[in-house]
């Protein structure tokens, strides 16, 4: 860990700003929360470790915004006239038996050989009673 990103930004400051950030801007990823408080993504992991309180809260505050903006979307969608956002909706809670109905890309399963014409049967015939008799002769 560098000391000398360490000590150009205080840890705490650097915390209470990207959490202002994240409510007042409604911010989902982390490299939001970088450019609205002005430092890279390592200088953010230098101050915030992996196992860090910090960085528990802050990545749960942008968890509450991500389920905040699906739910809004959703809701929308569900409110909305429009086909197109009623099928996303659809397809987001349907079971995988619909969505294969839906599906434009589904492989069918082949269709089975159609059934021998009368003049296949015969030949078919033939050729056995001729096959038999070569072997009796």
């Amino acid at each position: 860990m560098s000391t000398l990103g360490k000590s150009r930004f205080n840890t705490d400051e650097l915390f209470q700003n990207a959490m202002i950030a994240i409510v007042e801007n409604e911010l989902i990823f982390k490299a939001d929360v970088w450019a609205h408080i002005g430092i890279s993504h390592s200088t953010f992991y230098e101050h915030f470790s992996e196992f860090s309180e910090q960085l528990k809260q802050i990545e749960q505050a942008l968890l509450k915004n991500k389920i905040d903006l699906k739910v809004g979307l959703r809701k929308k969608w569900r409110d909305s006239e429009n086909a197109t956002l009623q099928l996303a909706l659809y397809k987001l809670v349907c079971t995988h038996e619909e969505r294969q109905a839906l599906s434009m890309n589904q492989a069918f399963p082949k269709q089975e050989k159609t059934p021998p014409t009368p003049l296949i049967l015969a030949l078919n015939t033939f050729k056995e009673l001729y096959i038999q008799n070569l072997i009796e002769d």
